[in-house]
């Protein structure tokens, strides 16, 4: 049995489009390129686990600075960000390459054009975090966004789960919600 703590974060303007985000705990040595790894529960968060953060691209470069940079200015520093270019040909590819000189933390994979779930997977296989959360490369997240799931993590949990929704304000809160599983 699998318990799962829910969290949802609510607009206070617009709550239209939600979507589901998660987090996933994975095994201690990698994911082996596949979610589907069973979980050692001996583990325990420690202060400098790092999360793979696993952006998709594909011709957003209208947003993807600003992706970006919500994700590499996260209040949970122990990040290895992952861009994965799926044929972009908009100059999101360069945007990705400038990041990945700058900051040791991104790492840039280039291929043909394959679709949003084979450029998913390619960064999966590269991943090294003991979490993987996915980011498009259209979307920003919330400066604690990463911290705040951390904190859901225990010894019970294997994955995190929250709510978005589409909002163009900067006046998003997240609320923790009380959800038991049946037994």
């Amino acid at each position: 049995l699998i318990f799962v703590k829910l969290l949802a974060v609510f607009s206070m303007k617009c709550k239209k489009h939600a979507t589901i985000k998660m987090l996933f705990k994975g095994v201690s040595d990698g994911w082996n390129g596949r979610l589907g790894a069973t979980v050692d529960h001996r583990w325990r968060l420690g202060m400098n686990e790092v999360v793979s953060v696993i952006v998709p691209v594909y011709n957003c470069k209208e947003y993807l600075e600003r992706c970006i940079e919500s994700i590499l200015h996260q209040t949970y520093p122990h990040i290895q960000l992952i861009l994965v270019d799926d044929g972009s040909a908009d100059g999101s590819s360069e945007i990705c390459d400038c990041y990945a000189a700058q900051d040791a933390r991104v790492q840039v994979i280039h291929q043909e054009n394959s679709g949003v779930s084979t450029a998913r997977n390619r960064g999966i296989n590269v991943a090294s975090g003991h979490f993987l959360y996915f980011v498009d490369g259209d979307d920003a997240i919330a400066t604690n966004t990463l911290e705040t799931a951390l904190n859901e993590f225990d010894d019970s949990v294997d994955a995190v789960f929250w709510g978005i929704t589409k909002n163009s304000e900067p006046t998003a809160y997240v609320q923790e919600l009380p959800i038991e599983p049946d037994l």
